[in-house]
């Protein structure tokens, strides 16, 4: 699937965007009402980000968002958009009514494949759509070394 990032852009250029590069999918990284991820979600597949700290009310927060967007995604917050590649606390999702499949983000890593697997395995996980995996693998800023993420999803696969 083709996937636009996107940090507050105005409507008619994402929608631009979106036709021009035929995307499948659209991730909403910004300040997005559940409004405009409504009117998105007429033309492509929405995920929403929410940068949460561990005490944020998860419920209340997603659920203007719940009939708008077609996936969550949950991130560490920073200081600004996007990764700051901090551990999201998975815990802040066992404390949920949540019933939206949704990307797990927040400094995943080589070596986290058995948290992940045991993640979910547990309640909380059971909705777990796609990892969002950080820079540590990346070769260069932007570039995944496959190597890597081969191994990683390997490791994910596997039933040890």
């Amino acid at each position: 699937a083709k996937v636009g990032v996107f940090v507050n852009t105005p409507y008619e250029e994402l929608m631009k965007t979106v036709e021009e590069y035929r995307l499948d999918m659209v991730q909403l990284h910004g300040d997005e009402s559940a409004f405009f991820c409504d009117k998105v979600a007429n033309y492509v597949t929405v995920i929403k980000a929410f940068r949460l700290s561990e005490n944020d009310p998860l419920d209340w927060i997603t659920r203007p968002y719940h009939d708008s967007c077609d996936m969550f995604m949950f991130d560490t917050m920073g200081a600004g958009y996007g990764g700051t590649g901090k551990k999201f606390d998975w815990n802040v999702l066992r404390q949920t009514s949540l019933d939206k499949l949704f990307f797990l983000s927040g400094g995943i890593e080589p070596g986290d494949e058995e948290k992940l697997k045991a993640f979910e395995n547990d309640e909380a996980g059971k909705k777990l759509f796609s990892v969002d995996i950080n820079s540590r693998f990346e070769i260069t800023a932007g570039v995944k070394d496959m190597e890597k993420v081969a191994e990683f999803v390997k490791n994910l696969r596997s039933n040890n």
